[in-house]
């Protein structure tokens, strides 16, 4: 069984390189993009995603089964529902 040595165009530096020796990269249009592996150590990775979310947890009660929690998102850990959520600081104190 022979090897094949595929030869692919870097989109960086536009060097054809072996498929072997370059890594695929994604982008928007689902075609295949190949960067050697000398472009990837010299620039930074490119990526798509510019915009970064910051993801707070925030301190939950679920009222249906008296669940204290913190999380990302506003889905009881403990019942998997999302109807009786509320959101804030809320003590034994409240309660009673």
């Amino acid at each position: 069984m022979g090897v094949l040595r595929i030869h692919v165009t870097c989109f960086r530096c536009h060097k054809p390189v072996d498929k072997a020796e370059a890594r695929s990269v994604e982008n928007l249009s689902n075609k295949p993009r190949y960067e050697c592996f000398s472009c990837y150590k010299g620039n930074k990775p490119f990526r798509w995603r510019l915009e970064t979310e910051t993801r707070v947890k925030r301190k939950m009660y679920c009222e249906r089964c008296n669940y204290k929690f913190s999380s990302h998102t506003s889905i009881c850990p403990y019942c998997n529902k999302t109807d009786w959520i509320t959101e804030g600081k809320i003590s034994i104190q409240d309660l009673l």
